[in-house]
């Protein structure tokens, strides 16, 4: 059963697609709105985000072939708000990700195209004073990583990444990878992978030669950054959106904006019991051997 939470009847959507709602168009300009679970929509202005000056915030980002954005994102806020040390607020982030399921690369292509239209709204927020985690899904995670894929030097733009079942190559996020670089501007950088998604077993393969990070995690997992750790949900995961109906991943997603699990620093590996309990798979180095998390305070 998911959390039950009293939270806002609307929230801020922010929308690269045409006419805000195409889902195959590109808009000429990004769009904000204050939008109802039914996906009624109030246009506002850039001013509107003022709002999350100094706020703890979490942008969720869809994957591909979403035509409605509004029931995966008022599940998540559903989840998220109103728990203690969560989020201020959530702010949906909607591309154009295409319906027809022959036009993946299409979708593909979409994402890279708009992806440096996100990384200005992050700019902006974090402009703002605002903390920023963003969690993605499938595609949706292309498009965080390709966002974030710059070589400035800047410490990080986003603390906590959630990388949920992400449809990327296995190895992208790797040192010297195609994603790499996204690492390094978030603190924390967290990869939810399972056997059992047998879109990412079977599907991915077809357009893109390869296996998805988001089936059985990175390819070389020793040459992952140190802030980067890997969730084994395969026993709790069954399907590539049972993640939007899993209680352990929404508790384990409090447990980490409330810094109250072992993060990247301490743990490189963690994996999901089927009882929905996780467990450190693969301390860091740094760990004394015998010693425990909860010894270190």
């Amino acid at each position: 059963m998911l959390i039950p939470a009293l939270i806002a009847a609307s929230m801020m959507m922010v929308s690269d697609r045409s006419n805000f709602w195409d889902s195959d168009t590109i808009a000429p300009q990004t769009q904000y709105g204050d939008v109802s679970e039914s996906g009624i929509t109030k246009l506002l202005d850039e001013s509107a985000i003022d709002r999350f000056a100094h706020k703890k915030v979490l942008i969720m980002v869809h994957g591909f072939a979403t035509y409605d954005a509004c029931y995966p994102y008022f599940t998540v806020q559903t989840n998220v708000l109103g728990r203690t040390d969560s989020y201020d607020e959530t702010i949906g982030y909607i591309w154009p990700c295409n319906m027809n399921h022959l036009t993946y690369l299409d979708a593909r292509n979409n994402a890279d195209a708009v992806a440096p239209r996100l990384k200005e709204f992050i700019l902006k927020l974090r402009n703002l004073g605002a903390q920023i985690d963003v969690v993605a899904h499938s595609m949706g995670n292309r498009l965080v990583m390709q966002a974030l894929n710059f070589s400035e030097d800047d410490p990080f733009l986003v603390t906590n990444f959630l990388a949920v079942a992400p449809a990327v190559d296995n190895e992208a996020i790797e040192k010297g990878e195609e994603f790499y670089l996204s690492t390094q501007h978030c603190l924390n950088f967290f990869v939810f992978f399972s056997e059992r998604d047998d879109v990412l077993k079977w599907v991915y393969p077809v357009p893109e030669f390869d296996r998805a990070l988001g089936y059985k995690g990175a390819e070389h997992p020793a040459r992952l950054s140190k802030n980067v750790q890997l969730i084994d949900c395969t026993a709790i995961i069954d399907g590539h959106d049972a993640y939007l109906f899993s209680k352990p991943i929404f508790d384990f997603i409090h447990q980490m904006s409330s810094m109250q699990i072992p993060g990247p620093n301490l743990a490189d590996r963690l994996t999901f019991k089927a009882n929905g309990m996780f467990e450190v798979a693969s301390w860091r180095n740094m760990m004394k051997m015998g010693e425990s998390f909860w010894d270190r305070f």
